[in-house]
């Protein structure tokens, strides 16, 4: 070949090459997927936020106790009444009372009602607004 260069050294010259390309394209999709990652983690900053907002809103609208936001909490939370009275510290038919007291005053028969007040809050109100998507666009 030329000067010295043989066809293996121009054939391990050429693999060099590609895999510096390979690692560029790789850099690059990292760069992507951990920007992605910020925007999604912004976004579920954002609809944590507006979750919690939206129940303290019904919580004050619907007047419920101090006992009752608590038991409300926890069985949005996924908490079953035996959990919710060991972690209280109270009976199981105090913390059924306060929660059908929760029940009756969000207006719903049973937890997947109330539950759903809130995922259906949620999906009919936008977590941001058309500014602040726009910036979770751009970053």
């Amino acid at each position: 070949m030329w000067a010295g260069i043989t066809e293996h050294a121009l054939y391990e010259a050429a693999v060099a090459v590609a895999l510096l390309i390979g690692i560029a394209f790789v850099a690059r999709e990292m760069h992507r997927t951990v920007e992605r990652n910020k925007r999604l983690e912004n976004a579920l900053d954002a609809a944590s936020g507006a979750l919690s907002q939206v129940i303290v809103t019904y919580f004050e609208r619907w007047r419920l106790t101090d006992a009752e936001s608590e038991v409300a909490l926890f069985a949005i939370k996924g908490f079953d009444i035996g959990e919710i009275s060991s972690i209280r510290g109270t009976a199981e038919g105090t913390t059924r009372a306060q929660l059908t007291r929760v029940y009756d005053k969000a207006n719903v028969a049973n937890r997947a009602q109330f539950v759903s007040l809130f995922i259906d809050e949620l999906i009919d109100c936008p977590i941001a607004n058309a500014d602040q998507r726009k910036n979770l666009k751009a970053r």
